[in-house]
């Protein structure tokens, strides 16, 4: 992490000025700025006034080929979406390449915000960040261009990443960075967490200051709804790249809570150096002369595929990569050099002492170790699971909104119930025969005396006698079996990399340092039983060289847990410092609580299973009453606290809806509040008084997605307050929306016709509705024929079958640059094919809905405004948070 934010004096030199950036960050984001907003195109305007500026700047220091282009262009994202692109587009020229020949590399983030979120995290640092990149890089060499999308309406659809791609300069582009925000940013770092190149990643690799990535994150991303421009880039770009973003705090996601006091500085300067230093890293190598193009993906809608190789970073100072074929390799050749390793192990002391002397002294140790691990795993997951569920019972969200709290009482709980179980164990092998009593307290056994003694099985070293149990004890095998236990965890982990799913590389630290510690362990034991044979063969050992070998035997135990456990340890921490940031959050998204606290005892028990020679050797059961003890407040807490607040708000998302078809239903309107998992329904509405603050019961139901449940309050009064294009209220809410229908069909079945929208939106939908019966041809469905768009797929009818004797809707949206004519209305002519017969039926009709924003909904302003408590807020919706509709009949 960078030491401080540097100042905007350093506005002559090559270096990212975290102040300058966050001065245009303090502009950006003094309002909400969705994509259908006069905000939006204030932002837009300044971005393009301030790269007219850096274009002059490049002119007086002598920077050729500094290209602004703001024109708007059409483009497409899908099939029956309209978009005209808003998007400012940046170009350096690089020294390299010629007229026909200039690879490029595409830097990408969106300017638009969500419907309520002033945009700072997402993705305000990311714009700034490019704005002060290329300000910088007017001073840099630069051996290949480099362009900037600032790109709008990510947040409705990543429309402007779509768009871009049907733009002539999306040809040169070889390789993309894309820098996003998930949060909030009160400090803390720009994540790469998403690639699907290697090459591109090792060049963040070499350029980056202070690397941050981490393929653990990246699998978790790829298991939620949640998408970036990464997706078009990547799927029809088929470009290779990297996604960078702010994770923490995502609780604050899409909520109007990401804005400037809820992040700070020092996190811009973060992601501005790393980018920088890798966009200088990439344009100044043949990487972008050589770098080909990202596999096809078949499913562009699906879950992403994952790189297929390990990264992460190692305390922010440097960045581990790992290519698959590597790590299967280095898994391989570990698994068999440790069944090597204890295949002769076996073998030599099996001729040596005979099978029954190894079975006692060997095989009924490592089978006890073994158990013994096995059951302490089974058994703490199974003790937290039940107290996280008896947890969400009593206060559903806890893990959502205390996370802290929560790991405070898993760690303890996890080490009071490994500790109770080692207890607990002694009792149960001494009825299993597994030895003849208790263990010990010491860890090691001294080599013996003589090979006399050496080869009794029941000999014991003269210093350990009085302590040891008959026959060798548990503790002195566990490091063994926990060698076993890794090496079996790696096993089954090499079997899913050779199957191409991701690998846990965790286990692969924790297995090959566990061997080393084993094999030291060894190797000890020879040095010192030699060196005991040598000073006692011939007269009583010094006082002193005892002394020494007490200690050995005490203490050697701690030598093996530092080698075997230091790196993975960190590992695992740097992992659950991640983790702690990122998923409680995701609560919120429809991922269940319980997930989420087994997460944190998996990773505490990753740790904590090597500690399990320790807590042999200690013996000591009233140190798990000192971890309950320990563990109980925490969990109280998090069982009775309120969870919710400003900082961990439950989220609620608000949809209206105002059918002026007629004066009768345009008196009222119906809103949907969706209530986000982290609450229930029932819960929801006890909590808040929802029905009383509403006027009426609601209709709630499971609705569409995992993460909410929509609840329909109908006949809300009053309606939105919407104005014209004067800001004059609206006296006849019908005349608000326009429907014409040029009379019959042509030869081919083609209708067409034309809408007029509300006032003040640039986003409206037309959805066409007509009976369909079997074989009747499928609709085709059209929004301004006869204009060019990028696509000729927009013309072409939507594909799959109707079901007979049912309506059959098809629905479009146009996304317009700009508000338009004075009465800001947009105006758009449309065309659809129809069974000219059966068009005129019962059940013939159009629909067209105009998106406005929160603003224009007295209800919205009610319950914002103080109705609702404080712990809850508001959420993205969509395009907007009302939509006019207005259907017209065409059934006689």
């Amino acid at each position: 992490m960078p030491t401080s934010v540097k100042p905007a004096d350093v506005a002559t030199k090559v270096a990212f000025s975290g102040a300058a950036a966050w001065d245009h960050l303090k502009v950006i984001s003094a309002e909400p700025h969705r994509f259908n907003s006069d905000e939006n195109l204030k932002v837009r305007q300044y971005l393009i006034d301030r790269l007219i500026d850096l274009k002059e700047l490049a002119e007086m220091n002598g920077r050729p080929g500094f290209i602004e282009d703001p024109v708007d262009m059409l483009g497409l994202r899908k099939q029956l979406s309209y978009f005209e692109s808003s998007n400012v587009l940046v170009r350096l020229r690089g020294n390299n390449g010629n007229s026909s020949n200039r690879n490029a590399l595409l830097v990408s983030s969106h300017f638009d915000s969500t419907t309520v979120s002033h945009g700072v995290d997402d993705a305000g640092i990311g714009i700034v960040v490019m704005l002060e990149s290329i300000r910088s890089l007017i001073y840099a060499p630069l051996e290949h261009d480099v362009i900037f999308n600032f790109n709008n309406a990510e947040e409705p659809g990543l429309y402007g990443g779509w768009s871009f791609i049907s733009h002539p300069w999306f040809a040169d582009v070889k390789a993309f960075i894309n820098l996003e925000g998930t949060g909030a940013a009160p400090g803390t770092r720009a994540m790469a967490f998403r690639t699907n190149s290697w090459e591109v990643l090792q060049k963040y690799s070499d350029g980056a200051p202070f690397p941050y990535a981490s393929s653990v994150v990246e699998s978790v991303v790829s298991s939620i709804a949640s998408d970036t421009d990464y997706r078009p880039y990547t799927t029809h770009g088929r470009l290779p790249g990297v996604d960078i973003a702010f994770f923490s705090d995502r609780a604050l996601y899409h909520t109007k809570y990401d804005d400037m006091n809820h992040s700070y500085a020092i996190s811009a300067q973060h992601m501005g150096d790393n980018t920088l230093g890798t966009i200088l890293a990439i344009s100044n190598s043949k990487l972008l002369e050589t770098i080909k193009p990202a596999p096809v993906i078949e499913d562009v809608t699906g879950p992403l595929p994952v790189s297929g190789f390990l990264y992460y970073d190692i305390l922010g100072s440097s960045l581990i990569m790992t290519k698959q074929r590597a790590l299967i390799s280095g898994m391989a050749l570990l698994v068999f050099a440790v069944f090597l390793g204890t295949t002769l192990k076996a073998t030599t002391e099996i001729l040596r002492r005979g099978l029954r002397r190894v079975t006692s002294l060997f095989i009924r140790p490592m089978v006890e170790a073994n158990i013994l691990i096995w059951t302490t795993l089974g058994v703490t997951i199974a003790f937290v699971s039940i107290l996280s569920k008896i947890k969400s019972l009593i206060n559903p969200g806890s893990t959502y909104g205390l996370p802290g709290l929560n790991i405070a009482w898993i760690v303890p709980a996890v080490l009071a119930a490994a500790l109770v179980w080692q207890s607990i164990w002694r009792r149960i092998a001494l009825r299993l025969k597994l030895r003849k009593r208790s263990a010990g307290t010491y860890y090691h056994v001294l080599p013996a005396t003589t090979l006399d003694e050496d080869e009794d099985s029941d000999a014991e070293s003269e210093l350990s006698t009085e302590n040891l149990s008959t026959g060798p004890t548990v503790d002195t095998w566990l490091a063994y079996g926990l060698l076993g236990f890794w090496w079996l965890l790696l096993l089954v982990n090499l079997t899913l990399a050779a199957a191409g799913l991701a690998s846990a590389y965790v286990l692969y630290d924790f297995a090959f340092f566990s061997a080393v510690s084993v094999t030291v362990a060894q190797l000890a034991s020879i040095f010192v039983r030699k060196w005991w044979r040598a000073e006692t063969s011939d007269s009583p050992p010094a006082v002193w060289k005892e002394r020494v070998v007490e200690l050995y035997e005490q203490h050697a135990w701690a030598v093996e847990l530092v080698i075997g456990n230091t790196m993975p340890a960190i590992l695992v921490f740097d992992i659950a410092d991640t983790m702690y940031w990122a998923i409680p959050s995701l609560i919120a998204e429809g991922l269940a609580e319980l997930s989420v606290d087994l997460t944190f005892a998996i990773l505490t028990l990753l740790v904590s299973l090597n500690l399990l020679p320790a807590m042999n050797l200690v013996n000591r059961p009233a140190l798990a009453f000192f971890f309950i003890a320990l563990a109980l407040p925490s969990y109280l807490g998090s069982a009775f606290i309120f969870p919710f607040n400003p900082d961990r708000p439950h989220k609620l998302s608000m949809t209206e809806t105002w059918d002026v078809s007629n004066t009768t239903v345009a008196a009222s309107s119906s809103v949907s509040l969706e209530v986000m998992t982290t609450l229930s329904v029932d819960r929801w509405q006890r909590l808040t008084n929802a029905d009383k603050m509403m006027g009426s019961s609601p209709v709630c139901e499971a609705g569409d997605r995992a993460d909410r449940a929509p609840c329909v309050y109908s006949n809300v009064t009053p309606p939105p307050n919407v104005v014209d294009g004067t800001g004059k209220p609206v006296s006849d809410p019908t005349s608000l929306i326009d429907v014409a229908l040029l009379a019959g069909a042509n030869d081919d079945g083609i209708f067409k016709g034309s809408f007029t929208g509300v006032p003040n939106s640039r986003v409206c939908t037309l959805d066409v509705t007509y009976p369909l019966m079997k074989n009747d041809t499928l609709l085709g469905l059209w929004i301004d024929p006869n204009r060019n768009w990028s696509s000729p797929d927009a013309t072409f009818p939507t594909p799959g079958k109707p079901t007979p004797g049912r309506d059959y809707t098809a629905g479009a949206i146009v996304l317009r640059r700009a508000f338009e004519n004075v009465d800001r209305r947009m105006r758009a002519e449309f065309a659809f094919t129809a069974d000219p017969i059966l068009w005129g039926a019962p059940g013939s009709a159009i629909t067209v809905g105009c998106w406005l924003g929160p603003e224009v909904s007295p209800t919205f302003e009610r319950l914002d405004g103080g109705e609702l408590p404080d712990w809850q807020t508001f959420v993205h919706t969509s395009h907007g948070t009302v939509i006019v509709k207005k259907t017209v009949h065409f059934d006689g």
